[in-house]
């Protein structure tokens, strides 16, 4: 007969945020992130625009609700594709980049 024992639980963070959306755009060689990300405790929603050539450009909208957060992405997008910028759609995130 064999024995098993249930998986031990494993811890979860509860300090990382939470990616909720996250799109790549290209212009030429350069590219960009922008990506909406919710804090831990769902207390505020991060919108991030990180350049990859210098992340250290990068810049950070807070808001207190998911709405108004998905709305800026989606202002950001619209005048970044109006300035030329692609939209790289995909289901994985493969930059590298944190944002």
């Amino acid at each position: 007969m064999m024995h098993t024992t249930p998986n031990a639980a494993r811890p979860v963070s509860n300090d990382e945020p939470t990616c909720m959306l996250r799109w790549v755009f290209q212009r030429g060689a350069v590219a960009l992130t922008c990506a909406v990300e919710a804090a831990a405790d769902r207390s505020s929603y991060e919108v991030c625009v990180f350049p990859h050539w210098n992340v250290s450009l990068g810049t950070v909208e807070r808001f207190a609700a998911p709405g108004s957060a998905l709305q800026r992405h989606a202002e950001i997008a619209l005048r970044l594709r109006e300035s030329g910028w692609v939209a790289q759609y995909s289901a994985t995130h493969e930059s590298g980049i944190a944002a």
